[in-house]
């Protein structure tokens, strides 16, 4: 039973929509004593890193890591709009950057204007009116104050580039992609030695063999090339001519109009017409 358990909370952490629920649930345990109200008051403090975390935790790839953490800012930018804030401020909410209170993308980038004590008080992190305030303990008036005279004025995007958080999400945002192309290369190379996939390296009869025994054969292929790998990959051993030229699927596909197999067609017509043309011209097979 444990095991399934263990299974089914595995699973969650690596869907991006179980992510993006604990990403907005986990800070309401703030409040909460024990592990769960430290569990909160670490979600609170950037729900981005949070969510991060356990996906890594999960086993998930890191760059499943990021696309689910854009996901999740932009859907706390949403739930934001919905609660009568805004979508940028719901963003900064998410990934503890910034004051939360970004408006515009224009604001993104604004130098903040400070707030007078009144207001101060009202948007504060226990929001009081001033006849309350006089009312405080000189001890409790003195920290307002202290917070008051220390608020940040730079804008979002500065508070982000200050933030020390932010290097190592770039370090990791470099290091997921890097791993990325290293995967697709190797994927790419995959297929080229793979015998099941490419007859030409398979053991017994393949064309390693054929080499040795000073006979390579190689299927004949002219025109439309099809066979494993992809259309950069060079997998598919050829055997070419003396002044020949090759096209690769790139230019087949510009020259269809972004159609592999139109590209083809034309290239056929254009060739059958340069035969015509070449005979024409008294220019044989050569």
């Amino acid at each position: 039973m444990f095991k399934k358990i263990f299974k089914a909370a595995k699973d969650l952490v690596k869907s991006p929509i179980g992510q993006i629920g604990i990403g907005l649930l986990a800070p309401q345990l703030a409040g909460a004593s024990g592990i769960l109200g430290g569990i909160g008051k670490l979600a609170a403090a950037s729900p981005a890193l949070f969510q991060g975390g356990i996906s890594l935790l999960g086993g998930d790839k890191p760059e499943n890591v990021l696309r689910n953490l854009a996901l999740g800012a932009a859907t706390q930018g949403a739930y934001n709009v919905g609660k009568g804030g805004t979508f940028m401020g719901g963003i900064s909410d998410f990934t503890g950057l910034g004051d939360g209170k970004t408006g515009t993308v224009a604001d993104f980038f604004k130098k903040k204007d400070p707030l007078n004590f009144e207001e101060y008080l009202a948007q504060g992190p226990n929001p009081i009116t001033a006849a309350r305030f006089d009312t405080l303990p000189d001890e409790a008036k003195t920290e307002i104050i202290k917070g008051f005279t220390n608020q940040p004025t730079a804008s979002t995007f500065t508070n982000i580039l200050n933030n020390p958080i932010t290097p190592y999400v770039a370090n990791f945002g470099v290091t997921a992609a890097l791993a990325k192309m290293a995967a697709d290369q190797a994927e790419d190379t995959r297929a080229f030695y793979n015998p099941d996939e490419n007859p030409f390296f398979a053991a017994e009869g393949g064309g390693i063999q054929k080499f040795a025994m000073g006979s390579p054969e190689f299927p004949r292929m002219t025109g439309d090339i099809s066979g494993p790998g992809t259309g950069t990959s060079d997998s598919i051993p050829a055997m070419l001519s003396d002044g020949e030229h090759v096209l690769t699927k790139q230019e087949v596909t510009q020259i269809g109009g972004g159609d592999n197999d139109l590209g083809h067609q034309r290239l056929y017509a254009a060739r059958e017409n340069i035969r015509e043309q070449a005979n024409d011209n008294g220019i044989g097979r050569i």
